[in-house]
This record gives C-alpha cells, structure tokens and sequence, in this order.
C-alpha cells in the first residue's frame, strides 16, 4: 500500500460511519483517454479503498463529456481554468 492509498484510507475513514451508506465515485477519464493509458487510476485507487472501507464503487453516476487538457502539462493558472 503506498503513501497515497494510506492517506485516503484515513481520511474516508475519518468522515465515515456505519450507519450512513458511502458510495466511493473515481473521477472518470474521456473515453479517448482511457482507451490511451487504459486504465482510470482513480478507479483502481478507488477499488482497493472500497475493499478496506467494505464500501461499493460507483463508476456510473458521472460521466465525463469533454475532454480536457491533462493536468500535468498546465499551469496552475490554466489547472483552476480547466
């Protein structure tokens, strides 16, 4: 489990409780995207997390309609636009 997963998994199970019904929703990539990389990150960080918390992931409530420029090659001016 790396740093990233660590910190999620504490935090989730901060806010957490058993009497609510958390569903856990990965950020979708544009399908042009996913078909490039093929595979969503957030989704495979989303599954382990739901498995430690016995959560559900939702990967259909939203969809991603445009496709926008990658983070990472942004500024942080154009990150907050995008």
């Amino acid at each position: 489990m790396n740093y990233l997963t660590k910190y999620l998994l504490n935090e989730i199970s901060r806010y957490y409780t058993n009497n609510s019904e958390p569903v856990l929703i990965p950020v979708p990539l544009h399908s042009k995207k996913l078909k490039q990389r093929g595979f969503n990150q957030a989704y495979e960080i989303s599954k382990f997390l739901a498995k430690s918390l016995d959560l559900v992931v939702n990967v259909k409530c939203v969809q991603r309609i445009k496709q926008t420029s990658a983070q990472s090659d942004l500024d942080a001016t154009a990150r907050r636009k995008n």
